[in-house]
């Protein structure tokens, strides 16, 4: 115990000899230190004891790792803005025109898609007048940094009002015959102003850029299309043997006539 101080000269048999004993106060780890001052030893010498309690080992400092913030997750690039529209939507008659527009950002790539398939690269604004004979969808492809995109629009053409063509007839004794299953002909079509009531498509009264339709009666769902030439004139290759209406779009007068002619073959 510090501050306390025993002494005794005489504490065994041997003569000179020193003992001391003390109860330490609870359990622990003293410190006894032996010196003398001449630092020769022997039993003739004497010496100093000094005793005292250890002191407690000191903590040995740990460092403790500082928490580490969770990685910031990658932006997200934005995904592209897109705007695509066609004026009008659906038109009056086959022929008519519409404009389509688009305006896109944030886009690496913009393509235009034709009703034909033909894709072709266009800038981020723009617009293309368009005339279809049919209805078609037009397709607008982005590719961008956040996402590709693809938007279509419809232009709706309503399919045209029937006009009779009446169609020749074989003249009496002249050989002709009804068309047999399997045969084919191509099948001529005229369309003229008849300027002068003469009933006969004269020269210079063709109507060239007309749409004529053809239409079987054995599959009404499908139609053929051709244009008249500059003469007025149109051909339809390869026409099976059948009933056929031939459907006529154009804005004649009221004067107009159509006529078609068949070989008599067809």
């Amino acid at each position: 115990m510090f501050g306390t101080i025993y002494k005794d000269d005489d504490g065994g048999a041997e003569p000179l000899a020193s003992r001391i004993l003390f109860q330490a106060p609870a359990d622990g780890q003293a410190v006894v230190t032996v010196t003398n001052r001449q630092a020769v030893y022997g039993p003739e010498q004497t010496y100093k004891l000094a005793a005292g309690e250890a002191a407690a080992p000191s903590a040995t400092p740990t460092s403790t790792p500082r928490p580490t913030s969770p990685p910031l997750p990658a932006a997200t690039p934005p995904r592209p803005v897109i705007n695509f529209s066609a004026t009008p939507e659906r038109l009056a008659r086959a022929g008519d025109c519409a404009t389509v527009r688009w305006d896109v950002d944030r886009a690496s790539e913009v393509f235009l898609v034709l009703p034909n398939g033909n894709q072709e690269g266009v800038e981020g604004l723009g617009e293309r007048q368009v005339c279809p004979t049919e209805t078609s969808e037009y397709v607008l492809k982005v590719n961008a940094p956040g996402g590709n995109e693809t938007v279509r629009v419809q232009i709706t053409v309503p399919l045209p009002t029937p006009t009779a063509v009446p169609t020749s007839k074989p003249e009496a004794g002249d050989g002709s015959s009804h068309p047999r299953s399997g045969d084919r002909a191509t099948l001529h079509v005229v369309v003229f102003v008849d300027n002068n009531g003469n009933g006969t498509d004269d020269p210079g009264e063709g109507v060239s850029g007309a749409l004529v339709y053809l239409r079987s009666q054995a599959a009404p769902d499908r139609l053929a299309v051709e244009r008249t030439d500059s003469q007025g004139q149109v051909h339809f290759q390869d026409t099976a043997a059948g009933s056929y209406a031939c459907l006529l779009y154009t804005s004649p007068s009221p004067r107009d006539r159509t006529r078609s002619r068949m070989p008599s073959s067809a």
